[in-house]
Protein backbone atom coordinates (compact mmCIF):
# COMPACT_ATOMS: atom_id res chain seq x y z
CA UNK A 1 0.00 0.00 0.00
CA UNK A 2 2.89 2.28 0.96
CA UNK A 3 4.77 1.49 -2.45
CA UNK A 4 1.64 2.05 -4.03
CA UNK A 5 1.20 5.93 -2.73
CA UNK A 6 4.36 6.50 -3.20
CA UNK A 7 4.07 5.66 -7.10
CA UNK A 8 0.85 7.95 -7.32
CA UNK A 9 2.90 10.53 -5.52
CA UNK A 10 6.07 10.34 -8.24
CA UNK A 11 3.50 10.32 -11.05
CA UNK A 12 1.40 13.27 -9.52
CA UNK A 13 4.53 15.76 -9.46
CA UNK A 14 5.89 14.66 -12.71
CA UNK A 15 2.94 15.12 -14.16
CA UNK A 16 2.78 19.18 -12.54
CA UNK A 17 6.64 19.09 -13.67
CA UNK A 18 5.75 18.55 -17.19
CA UNK A 19 3.40 21.81 -16.61
CA UNK A 20 5.98 24.22 -14.92
CA UNK A 21 8.82 23.20 -17.77
CA UNK A 22 7.69 25.67 -20.29
CA UNK A 23 8.28 28.30 -17.80
CA UNK A 24 11.50 26.91 -16.08
CA UNK A 25 13.56 29.85 -16.91
CA UNK A 26 11.54 31.93 -14.47
CA UNK A 27 12.99 28.71 -11.69
CA UNK A 28 16.60 29.86 -12.96
CA UNK A 29 16.15 33.13 -12.04
CA UNK A 30 14.57 32.46 -8.77
CA UNK A 31 17.60 30.23 -7.95
CA UNK A 32 19.59 32.96 -9.02
CA UNK A 33 18.06 35.23 -6.78
CA UNK A 34 18.39 33.36 -3.83
CA UNK A 35 21.91 32.26 -3.82
CA UNK A 36 22.76 36.37 -4.16
CA UNK A 37 20.11 36.38 -1.20
CA UNK A 38 21.60 34.07 1.16
CA UNK A 39 25.12 35.80 0.31
CA UNK A 40 24.58 38.76 0.90
CA UNK A 41 22.63 37.81 4.37
CA UNK A 42 25.88 35.39 5.34
CA UNK A 43 27.77 38.42 4.34
CA UNK A 44 26.20 41.16 6.65
CA UNK A 45 27.60 39.40 10.18
CA UNK A 46 31.18 39.80 8.30
CA UNK A 47 31.02 43.06 7.43
CA UNK A 48 29.55 43.59 11.68
CA UNK A 49 32.75 41.51 12.81
CA UNK A 50 34.77 44.68 11.05
CA UNK A 51 32.76 47.36 12.34
CA UNK A 52 33.46 45.84 16.17
CA UNK A 53 36.71 45.83 15.29
CA UNK A 54 36.53 48.96 14.62
CA UNK A 55 36.12 50.09 18.26
CA UNK A 56 39.22 50.04 19.76
CA UNK A 57 38.73 50.71 23.35
CA UNK A 58 36.00 52.22 25.26
CA UNK A 59 35.50 55.91 23.98
CA UNK A 60 38.12 54.96 21.42
CA UNK A 61 36.52 54.03 17.94
CA UNK A 62 37.60 55.03 14.64
CA UNK A 63 34.57 56.63 13.01
CA UNK A 64 36.51 57.22 9.59
CA UNK A 65 37.04 53.30 9.26
CA UNK A 66 33.56 51.92 10.32
CA UNK A 67 31.99 54.83 7.71
CA UNK A 68 32.56 52.71 4.71
CA UNK A 69 31.52 49.39 6.52
CA UNK A 70 28.60 50.70 7.79
CA UNK A 71 27.73 51.74 3.98
CA UNK A 72 28.41 48.22 3.01
CA UNK A 73 26.56 46.80 5.34
CA UNK A 74 23.11 49.14 4.51
CA UNK A 75 24.11 48.37 0.64
CA UNK A 76 24.35 44.80 1.16
CA UNK A 77 20.76 44.84 2.80
CA UNK A 78 19.08 46.53 0.50
CA UNK A 79 20.31 44.28 -2.13
CA UNK A 80 19.58 41.08 -0.49
CA UNK A 81 16.02 42.79 0.26
CA UNK A 82 15.56 43.34 -3.88
CA UNK A 83 16.85 40.09 -4.38
CA UNK A 84 14.60 38.25 -1.84
CA UNK A 85 11.84 40.49 -3.79
CA UNK A 86 12.69 39.75 -7.40
CA UNK A 87 13.09 36.21 -6.05
CA UNK A 88 9.47 35.52 -4.81
CA UNK A 89 8.37 37.17 -7.78
CA UNK A 90 9.83 35.05 -10.25
CA UNK A 91 8.41 32.26 -7.81
CA UNK A 92 4.92 33.74 -8.04
CA UNK A 93 4.75 34.26 -12.13
CA UNK A 94 6.25 30.15 -12.34
CA UNK A 95 3.46 29.08 -10.21
CA UNK A 96 0.55 31.43 -11.53
CA UNK A 97 1.44 30.37 -14.69
CA UNK A 98 1.94 26.76 -14.09
CA UNK A 99 -1.58 26.64 -12.71
CA UNK A 100 -2.81 28.69 -15.38
CA UNK A 101 -1.76 25.95 -17.83
CA UNK A 102 -3.55 23.29 -15.23
CA UNK A 103 -6.37 25.10 -15.31
CA UNK A 104 -6.67 24.97 -18.73
CA UNK A 105 -6.16 21.55 -19.78
CA UNK A 106 -8.85 20.89 -17.13
CA UNK A 107 -10.98 23.03 -18.47
CA UNK A 108 -10.52 21.66 -21.92
CA UNK A 109 -10.98 17.47 -20.62
CA UNK A 110 -14.07 18.97 -18.71
CA UNK A 111 -15.59 19.74 -22.36
CA UNK A 112 -15.55 16.17 -23.17
CA UNK A 113 -17.03 14.94 -20.43
CA UNK A 114 -19.89 13.53 -21.16
CA UNK A 115 -23.47 14.56 -20.32
CA UNK A 116 -24.44 11.46 -18.59
CA UNK A 117 -21.46 11.96 -16.61
CA UNK A 118 -22.42 15.19 -15.49
CA UNK A 119 -26.22 14.28 -14.94
CA UNK A 120 -24.86 10.76 -12.60
CA UNK A 121 -23.28 13.15 -10.21
CA UNK A 122 -24.01 16.43 -8.23
CA UNK A 123 -24.00 19.71 -9.66
CA UNK A 124 -20.55 21.38 -9.55
CA UNK A 125 -18.84 18.76 -8.25
CA UNK A 126 -16.41 18.43 -10.70
CA UNK A 127 -16.15 22.72 -10.92
CA UNK A 128 -15.76 22.25 -7.03
CA UNK A 129 -12.95 19.73 -7.26
CA UNK A 130 -11.40 21.64 -10.12
CA UNK A 131 -10.71 24.66 -8.29
CA UNK A 132 -9.98 23.38 -5.08
CA UNK A 133 -7.52 20.85 -6.33
CA UNK A 134 -5.67 23.83 -8.70
CA UNK A 135 -5.62 25.89 -5.53
CA UNK A 136 -3.80 23.34 -3.56
CA UNK A 137 -1.41 22.60 -6.38
CA UNK A 138 -0.52 26.67 -6.44
CA UNK A 139 -0.31 26.56 -2.66
CA UNK A 140 1.93 23.76 -2.78
CA UNK A 141 4.17 25.44 -5.77
CA UNK A 142 4.47 28.63 -4.22
CA UNK A 143 5.52 27.21 -0.79
CA UNK A 144 7.98 24.53 -2.60
CA UNK A 145 9.52 27.22 -5.02
CA UNK A 146 10.28 29.29 -2.25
Amino acid sequence: MADRKKSYSKDTLKRILIFTKPHLHYLVLAAFFSVINVALTLYIPILIGDAVDCAIEAGRVDFKAMLPILIKIVISAAAGAGASWLMNLCTNKITYLTVRDIRRTAFGKLLTVPLSYMDSHPHGDLISRMITDTDQISDGLLMGFT
